[in-house]
């Protein structure tokens, strides 16, 4: 099911403008930074949630709304969800951080989905499952643009474990204490 273009119901865009509003912030310039869980993630759950339960014009609407600093906020907690999914045990994180990097996708730097995306393929191997098939459980509600570069990175037959070193990172610690980090100061 593909997204209509535009939203015409000012409701939709009301709601909209309310669930991004939060996003544009000065509280999330270092949000990537920030303790994980933390109170700065009710804000982007709360615009994905709303986005999964939406009627296709209300996913119109908060698509519409979404500039550079939403994106980038979804973005990032698209990557704190692989790090809480890892945490926690369960896929479910990686499902709305799969849904968040989508979101952010249309106007996004490749280069920074496919950093987003390979942290969440990883978590997702960590926990023994693919994001191939988390991507497909979600992809009709995806805008367009999203479906097609996720759908690619999914396809890549270089999602293996040195994946996420060549894009950079590194998986440190387990439980509680696990993250992501800048691998380039790591030796392995």
């Amino acid at each position: 099911m593909a997204l209509a273009s535009v939203s015409e119901d000012p409701q939709d865009q009301k709601v909209a403008a309310a669930l991004l509003t939060p996003l544009r912030l000065d509280r999330y310039e270092a949000y990537l930074r920030q303790p994980i869980p933390s109170p700065l993630d009710d804000d982007p759950r709360a615009v994905v949630e709303a986005y999964l339960r939406g009627d296709p014009a209300l996913r119109v609407a908060i698509m519409e709304g979404i500039d550079d600093r939403p994106r980038s906020v979804l973005r990032c907690f698209g990557e704190r969800e692989a790090v809480e999914a890892v945490r926690t045990g369960s896929v479910d994180p990686i499902r709305l951080g799969l849904v968040a990097v989508a979101m952010a996708t249309p106007g996004e730097d490749y280069r920074e989905v496919q950093l987003s995306l390979s942290k969440l393929d990883h978590s997702a191997r960590l926990l023994g499952a693919d994001l191939a098939d988390v991507f497909a459980a979600v992809t009709a509600l995806l805008p367009e643009r999203a479906r097609e570069e996720l759908g690619t990175f999914a396809c890549r037959d270089d999602r293996d474990a040195s994946l996420l070193k060549r894009m950079g990172f590194a998986a440190r610690g387990t439980g509680s204490s696990f993250v992501y980090v800048d691998a380039s100061p790591y030796e392995d």
